[in-house]
């Protein structure tokens, strides 16, 4: 509670942290338009879901840098990291914060659907909700783990900036997974993005969501799998700068 309240305060009070969601329908239109334009309506379901997820991502990613920078800069990482409440757990609930926030992005993407072209009925509401919720909580552990790379460099845009758009590739947000050469298909099956975005996708079209719990399953085993690696990396980075006094130079 104490990451949510304190991350609740900077996003009411820094309009930075809204530029994601106020691009959404911006992305959802040009994704919506192409796919419309080009004929293909088999790509609908990957143009509306597309920019809310990159929505998450972004925002994650934002959050689990901009709290180490901000912190860093204005002197207080060192006074958080010595406070009796774990680094790991402040920082995990600044981030749940955010992606819950984030989740917007899904009411913006379908209104610009419903408004300027054709509505995209959710036809296994009940899989779809599911799915979000397990993305949103893979998302967070995902970006946990990356805090505590970030709070150990001082390079923490330029790896924001590497961890964006290759991620939206490799786990078939933008486009199938199918289209990708087959050395690198692979490799999308441990990013939970690929199960997260192909079973949403599936959840909108007619007939079964064939294989709906295996999936929504790793979904949340990747997502844990994360925040597991993501919680002991945070506890060892803080046992170590505790030792060394490093943060504020690293």
């Amino acid at each position: 509670m104490v990451g949510w309240r304190r991350q609740w305060d900077l996003v009411l009070n820094t309009p930075g942290y809204w530029t994601s969601i106020l691009m959404n329908p911006l992305f959802a239109v040009v994704f919506l338009a192409i796919m419309s334009n080009a004929g293909r309506d088999d790509l609908l379901a990957f143009a509306v879901l597309a920019p809310p997820f990159m929505t998450m991502w972004a925002m994650s990613l934002l959050i689990s840098g901009e709290a180490v920078v901000r912190d860093r800069e204005f002197g207080v990482l060192e006074a958080t990291l010595a406070a009796p409440t774990p680094y790991g757990s402040v920082t995990l609930g600044r981030i749940g914060l955010v992606t819950t926030i984030s989740m917007i992005g899904f009411v913006e993407s379908w209104l610009v659907a419903l408004i300027f072209f054709d509505p995209i009925p959710i036809v296994h509401p009940l899989a779809f909700a599911a799915g979000v919720v397990a993305s949103a909580f893979a998302m967070t552990g995902t970006a946990l783990g990356m805090s505590a790379l970030f709070v150990r460099s001082t390079q923490v845009r330029r790896f924001q900036n590497a961890m964006s758009y290759p991620f939206y590739v490799l786990g078939g947000v933008i486009v199938p997974i199918e289209f990708l050469p087959e050395w690198i298909q692979p490799l999308s099956k441990v990013i939970f993005l690929s199960w997260s975005t192909d079973l949403l996708r599936d959840s909108l079209a007619v007939g079964p969501v064939e294989g709906f719990w295996f999936r929504l399953a790793m979904v949340v085993f990747l997502g844990a799998a994360a925040l597991a690696v993501g919680w002991w990396a945070v506890g060892k980075m803080e046992d170590r700068v505790r030792r060394t006094g490093e943060v504020a130079f690293t």
